[in-house]
């Protein structure tokens, strides 16, 4: 079973969820991990232009409300996390050292191309105050799927309880080492990851030119998402926080235009109702009101100004 020097709370399971019984699987009740039900999760690397033979730096990190902020690996739960590089893929069973709190986990880089670093959160219900909940959905729904959401919701005044199905993605320019050497596997940055919630960059943006079109894929428990509303956020050449929104065609389809180079951060959400309980069921004490399905892609352009070999902005979370 191979380790690496990263760490979650719990063991991670592979795809088809073997090795995790469910006494090892925690309950999908409390609060999350970061205390904001409805922070979005994302990847951050110390560097998105890195070379063979290194180890990649990745933080987990929580934007909510217009702020990020860094979670410790020790106080998040994960079902899967795989990293896909080279024509292979490393799915990880079990994660050894912990990192302590503040410190990122190391993944090990061997081939050129792109290294796709994919991780499926553990569902979790989450209790949302009502208002919060409105003005999420008004912010990363189109209007009609906001006004048909709310029109779905419980009556009262109490929280809605919220099931958050969530999923992460980071792509990752890997330089061959030495100089010289074939770089391999672009064609993994395209590649689909399988992951619970998932926007799949069809092109490989890290060596796409400014200016060029990025079509993206958007996928809520491995269907496409027809309709979705994503949002871009960049900084720009100037210094300022650039976001573009679109919205998906009947395919799941959108289209990015990255208009500079640098960190781009994309994110999506889709939120749907639970079947409905048979007739004469007992309540069930965990059933949720609503299920969020939310999903961020994290890559970087080339010939960021501002931005020397790649490397992140100092700042965390968002670009």
């Amino acid at each position: 079973m191979k380790r690496w020097a990263m760490a979650v709370a719990v063991a991670v399971a592979a795809l088809d969820g073997v090795g995790m019984t469910a006494a090892a699987r925690a309950p999908e009740t409390g609060t999350k991990a970061d205390g904001a039900p409805l922070a979005v999760l994302s990847l951050t690397p110390d560097t998105y232009t890195a070379h063979s033979g290194d180890r990649l730096a990745v933080r987990a990190v929580a934007s909510d409300a217009g702020a990020s902020r860094q979670i410790p690996w020790s106080a998040i739960q994960f079902d899967w996390l795989c990293v896909r590089s080279g024509g292979s893929q490393e799915n990880v069973h079990a994660l050894d050292p912990m990192p302590a709190d503040g410190q990122p986990m190391l993944i090990p880089l061997s081939s050129p191309g792109v290294a796709m670093i994919g991780l499926d959160a553990h569902p979790a219900v989450v209790e949302v105050p009502r208002a919060d909940l409105e003005s999420f959905l008004r912010a990363h729904l189109t209007p009609e799927e906001a006004a048909a959401i709310k029109k779905a919701l419980p009556a009262g005044e109490r929280p809605v309880r919220v099931r958050r199905v969530e999923s992460a993605k980071l792509l990752v320019r890997v330089s061959p080492d030495p100089p010289g050497t074939p770089d391999l596997n672009s064609a993994t940055a395209a590649s689909k990851s399988g992951q619970a919630v998932e926007i799949r960059a069809l092109a490989d943006p890290t060596t796409l030119p400014v200016g060029a079109d990025l079509p993206l894929r958007f996928y809520a428990d491995g269907r496409a998402a027809p309709g979705a509303r994503y949002i871009a956020t960049t900084v720009n050449g100037a210094g300022k926080t650039q976001t573009v929104e679109g919205v998906a065609d009947s395919s799941g389809i959108g289209h990015l235009t990255v208009s500079n180079g640098g960190v781009w951060w994309v994110e999506f959400h889709a939120v749907t109702t639970p079947p409905a309980q048979p007739a004469g069921a007992p309540p069930q004490a965990d059933q949720p009101d609503l299920i969020l399905h939310s999903a961020t892609l994290t890559f970087a352009v080339p010939s960021a100004p501002g931005v020397p070999n790649g490397r992140a902005p100092a700042k965390e979370g968002r670009p």
